[in-house]
């Protein structure tokens, strides 16, 4: 459901994978572009029929709604992120769902975030101490959420995929009011990693940081160099070339060999609610406890 600016790229790889895709929107054009990306039906609006999996790429404002006809059935849904813009209506769809459901986050599927979840797993570095990242941009075209939105959700996917879960909020500031107002925060909890996040649309150039700080050293990615990590050891440093796997792909046959029986995909129902709350959180600036200062 949905083939838009983002849809479009699902589908192309949902053919890539030989599924034979029915894709449902409103908009002609986007109906056309399904046509000529490979589509084999197109539809003004679903029509029930049955499919072995359902991938939901409406505006995010749209996705309570796009997933009510499949919460009470057995076929698989994809959604992608965030699951919806409203805490309570994340609640609704968590306590109503039958139907197997999983939240798209091709960032858990990253090359990078694939080495660094190796690197913090078995201590290559010692023991990690936190995580940084950054997503920032200077430009918002989303015309339904803010920036926090579209931007925080893979992120905070990032960080559950690398630390095993998200530390509870301890402080964040945003830029402003404006949709491409961003936010910086600090998820902390005493004898655990902490993991520091900073997003914005507003910014004068676009950049895509991860920092994994460990007690021997630290990895970065950076997509100024996106085919490498660099890890660092004392005053040793040593790049590292990632596989070109794209994630988006990597992500869409996770799923389609999920609907063929096989395990599922990252990103779980439950996980997507508590992504839900942050990101609501988020939006409502607080202080933190002053005895706990912000990694450098």
């Amino acid at each position: 459901l949905g083939c838009g600016r983002w849809g479009r790229n699902i589908l192309r790889d949902l053919v890539a994978s030989g599924c034979a895709v029915v894709v449902a929107d409103p908009s002609p054009a986007a109906r056309q572009d399904a046509m000529g990306l490979g589509a084999t039906a197109v539809l003004p609006a679903w029509d029930g029929r049955a499919v072995d999996g359902v991938v939901i790429a409406t505006p995010t404002a749209t996705h309570a709604l796009a997933l009510e006809p499949f919460l009470a059935g057995a076929t698989p849904v994809f959604v992608e992120k965030p699951l919806c813009a409203d805490a309570a209506a994340a609640r609704r769809i968590l306590n109503r769902a039958r139907c197997p459901l999983r939240v798209m986050e091709k960032w858990r599927y990253h090359p990078a975030t694939v080495r660094l979840v190796a690197i913090a797993r078995h201590g290559e570095l010692g023991a990690t101490i936190g995580l940084r990242t950054r997503r920032v941009q200077d430009v918002h075209l989303h015309r339904d959420v803010d920036a926090i939105w579209t931007l925080a959700p893979h992120d905070l996917a990032i960080a559950r995929e690398i630390l095993g879960a998200v530390p509870p909020l301890i402080e964040s500031s945003r830029e402003g009011e404006d949709p491409s107002a961003g936010v910086a925060a600090l998820f902390a909890r005493d004898g655990a990693p902490w993991f520091a996040l900073d997003v914005s649309a507003r910014r004068p150039r676009t950049e895509r940081e991860i920092v994994l700080v460990c007690a021997g050293g630290s990895a970065w990615f950076h997509d100024a160099t996106p085919e490498v990590i660099r890890i660092r050891q004392g005053d040793q440093e040593r790049v590292e070339a990632l596989p070109d796997a794209p994630p988006l792909l990597a992500q869409v046959r996770a799923f389609v060999a999920w609907i063929a029986g096989g395990p599922a995909p990252k990103g779980t129902l439950a996980e997507a609610v508590e992504t839900v709350e942050l990101i609501d959180a988020l939006h409502h600036s607080r202080s933190a406890d002053r005895s706990r200062s912000w990694p450098a």
